[in-house]
């Protein structure tokens, strides 16, 4: 269990570490805010004992066995092979996405393929790929971050995003066929 002195704790090292006063200002809170933002997102996780968190692409899992108090409900993988992906992508209650720097977005899309919702960074070429179809986040912002897992659980949330993934998916994907055929017909200089 998770104290109010360790999240006041947490909230001294946020703001020792990350200017957090001046966001606070923008948004106009205050430390109270953040401590009770702090604390509902842990009691969330609490309630979220048989749920297992799946982090990829990570080559040393000792430092993060240490943020996670060595819990055995996060799992930590370096490389998956693709149906294991697909498999991932389909299962998942939520695909977050705190990339710093995305070239396509195709992530996000996969999962949006299998009706997952996703929480993604809001600083990248995901944000025009995606629209409105998915939650977004500043990747620098671990309070923002909690707040959309917390909004995953959200039955009018995942309703919404559902209809609007479904439709951005297959957006995407028109678009993809149609400049496929384009680059086919530029390289053979035929009309298909």
């Amino acid at each position: 269990l998770v104290s109010r002195k360790e999240v006041l704790e947490y909230i001294k090292e946020l703001k020792k570490n990350h200017a957090i006063d001046e966001e606070l200002s923008k948004q106009n809170l205050t430390y109270k805010d953040l401590e009770k933002s702090v604390s509902e997102i842990i009691k969330k996780y609490r309630e979220l004992d048989d749920m297992k968190v799946i982090i990829l692409g990570v080559s040393r899992e000792k430092p993060y066995r240490k943020l996670t108090r060595n819990s055995p409900r996060f799992i930590f993988s370096n490389y998956v092979p693709s149906s294991s992906l697909e498999a991932l992508y389909k299962n998942a209650h939520l695909f977050m996405y705190p990339t710093l720097n995305e070239g396509f977005g195709y992530p996000p899309l996969e999962a949006m393929k299998y009706g997952t919702l996703c929480a993604c960074s809001a600083n990248s070429a995901v944000t025009e790929i995606c629209a409105d179809a998915v939650l977004y986040f500043n990747p620098f912002d671990e309070i923002e971050m909690g707040i959309r897992v917390l909004q995953s659980f959200d039955r009018d949330i995942q309703n919404e995003k559902a209809a609007k993934m479904k439709k951005r998916s297959a957006v995407i994907r028109e678009k993809q066929d149609a400049d496929l055929e384009k680059l086919v017909k530029l390289i053979t200089q035929k009309e298909l």
